[in-house]
């Protein structure tokens, strides 16, 4: 990445989006490619319309945009959805904040359509999103998909788990799953214990998952963008970027059946806080059989890469490390 722009909220933006856009997810996390293009619209439109467009105030530990500033962008990403396709090229960026107070309505109100139809040219966000698919239906059990995301605290975090439940208790949603055929839905109450789990160790959310009634888990993983550090925000991450650097990490947790029946622990989390070791060893028996793996991919400026690799090599940890 060549040198960072000036503080601020859109160079924030330019600079979150290049990170994202620079990342290697897949679908254990949320999209995190369509995440920058986001970020690069919300940059674009803030120039636009600069009084209108949300500013993104930030979590100060995560040095991602808080849940609340979210839900504001995607309010304005549908009002340009609502509005649909620019039928005239959207003004000229506005080099002087203050001119927008010299504009009148009727201008301020064309810049603010135009930034909101430039918004909602990109994928939007899902603050929260829980879904259900049925993997496969036998004579008394029933193999389930499930996938929740959320932001939580800036992070963007999905939760996705293979489940096997009797059909007994599927019918009247006692696990807080109903299954129809060959259709399935998550129950409210479900919803709720995954959203209140977001933020923790995927060892705990499988035991939470577990406590419902004959619930079997096959496979559990937890993919969280963010921590972020840019400009020394997000303190979080801010020993590792610097003052003038900038870093994103993507960290991943699963727990699995294994296929040869050796349970092992894989740890190459370089920023983990916690000994992943004590987590699976206090789990109930009926979740002793599982393996654990645990990663992080970071995506850095080269002085906030260097930092990383030199704390992975000295914790011995084999993460993945991406330059921009």
């Amino acid at each position: 990445m060549s040198a960072l722009p000036a503080t601020g909220p859109g160079s924030w933006l330019h600079v979150a989006a290049r990170l994202c856009n620079a990342a290697r997810g897949n679908d254990r996390f949320v999209g995190v490619r369509p995440l920058g293009r986001l970020m690069s619209a919300w940059a674009s439109s803030s120039t636009i319309a600069p009084l209108t467009t949300t500013v993104p105030s930030l979590d100060v530990q995560t040095g991602l945009p808080r849940h609340s500033v979210w839900t504001d962008l995607m309010s304005e990403h549908s009002i340009g959805t609502s509005l649909g396709p620019a039928t005239a090229p959207p003004p000229a960026p506005l080099v002087d904040v203050d001119a927008a107070h010299r504009d009148d309505a009727r201008t301020r109100l064309h810049r603010r359509e135009a930034a909101a139809r430039l918004l909602a040219g990109a994928p939007p966000l899902a603050l929260v999103e829980g879904r259900v698919d049925v993997r496969r239906v036998d004579d008394d059990a029933v193999t389930l998909a499930l996938c929740l995301d959320r932001v939580a605290s800036g992070l963007l975090v999905r939760l996705s788990a293979d489940v096997v439940l009797p059909l007994r208790n599927t019918a009247r949603g006692h696990s807080g799953i109903v299954v129809d055929d060959d259709r399935a839905r998550a129950a409210a109450p479900l919803l709720e214990l995954l959203g209140r789990s977001v933020q923790l160790p995927a060892p705990a959310i499988a035991v939470h998952l577990a406590a419902l009634a004959d619930l079997r888990l096959l496979r559990l993983s937890r993919g969280v963008v963010g921590p972020m550090s840019v400009h020394g925000q997000g303190a979080a991450l801010a020993m590792y970027a610097g003052d003038d650097g900038a870093l994103l990490a993507l960290s991943f947790e699963e727990l699995s059946v294994p296929d040869d029946g050796q349970t092992t622990i894989v740890d190459n989390d370089v920023f983990a806080t916690d000994d992943l070791q004590p987590l699976m060893g206090a789990l109930p028996a009926s979740l002793v059989h599982l393996r654990a793996f645990r990663d992080a991919r970071v995506v850095a400026t080269a002085p906030a890469a260097a930092r990383v690799r030199d704390a992975a090599r000295r914790r011995g940890r084999q993460t993945v490390i991406a330059e921009v």
